[in-house]
């Protein structure tokens, strides 16, 4: 990995054998160093390195992490990665091939196996696998896309749905109300008319009474004093009857107090006690059915 300067350039890696510290301006993959404008020069003419392609440390940063992470150098025994085992695809140093891939069958040279790797069909399969699996990343999300489509539009006919059974409730509920206020209002009326024709049936005799004490008046003013004594016997028996009367009347069902109630049906108290809500949600799931190929 590059050795990094505080505010973050990173060193060149002959110079930092030096023990100096001198901004890199170039990064060579195969020795797996960055390079300062001096050293570089060296580099290019250098046997060991003459053919060895750098790139610049802006490319060389924008690479992936884990590409820069690559090793050229085996971490076990210290020596060049430049052997390939087919078998464990992995890169080894000579001395790997001696301890742990002896028996391995197509150890090739690393130089041979990546030669030309850019226009290979690897390179090109794992170009196109990626395009398909991003082709069915996009698929995936349209589907999640379109699910929560129809989940809003669920919800604006679900909103609907309850609305109208609100309206069907509230419907059948103003009928049962106005059914009920109409059987009040009878059942009333009728009690009423009961009373008030006691009430008539009082006011006709209380006038008669009160006749009996005109004519008293008018007798006692007119009449002889025989006349006013039997006069007075006659209306005294009918007052007697009257009194009967009222004794009488006072012992009829239409004297009775009479009060009206109400009280709700078991079912409609039930079905208020009973209905917490109006309904339960229940959640439907389909199973993803398409394929990536």
């Amino acid at each position: 990995m590059a050795n990094l300067l505080p505010k973050g350039d990173i060193i060149c890696g002959p110079c930092e054998y030096q023990n100096l510290t001198n901004v890199a301006e170039l990064w060579c993959p195969n020795c797996n160093e960055g390079l300062c404008s001096k050293c570089m020069e060296y580099h290019k003419v250098s046997k060991a390195s003459r053919l060895h392609k750098t790139i610049t440390i802006e490319n060389f940063t924008a690479l992936p992490e884990f590409v820069r992470d690559i090793d050229h150098v085996c971490t076990i025994h210290g020596s060049v990665l430049e052997l390939y085992c087919s078998v464990h695809e992995k890169v080894c140093c000579t001395d790997c091939i001696s301890t742990e891939h002896s028996e391995c069958p197509g150890i090739t040279s690393l130089v041979k196996v990546v030669q030309g790797v850019e226009e290979s069909e690897f390179y090109h399969s794992v170009v196109k696998h990626i395009e398909e699996i991003t082709e069915f990343g996009t698929k995936l999300q349209n589907n999640r896309y379109e699910n929560l489509a129809r989940l809003q539009q669920e919800k604006y006919l679900l909103f609907e749905k309850v609305k109208l059974k609100r309206t069907e409730l509230t419907t059948h509920f103003d009928r049962l109300e106005k059914h009920l206020k109409q059987q009040i209002d009878s059942t009333i009326a009728q009690q009423s008319e009961h009373i008030n024709e006691v009430i008539s049936r009082l006011q006709k005799k209380e006038s008669a009474l009160k006749e009996y004490k005109n004519q008293i008046s008018t007798i006692k003013e007119n009449a002889t004093d025989l006349q006013v004594f039997w006069g007075l016997k006659k209306i005294e028996s009918t007052v007697a009857n009257e009194e009967a009367n009222f004794v009488c009347l006072t012992e009829e069902s239409v004297m009775k107090e009479t009060s009206v109630k109400m009280r709700f049906t078991q079912k409609f108290e039930r079905l208020i006690n009973s209905m917490k809500r109006m309904g339960n949600i229940e959640i439907n799931i389909k199973k993803f059915r398409h394929t990536i190929f």
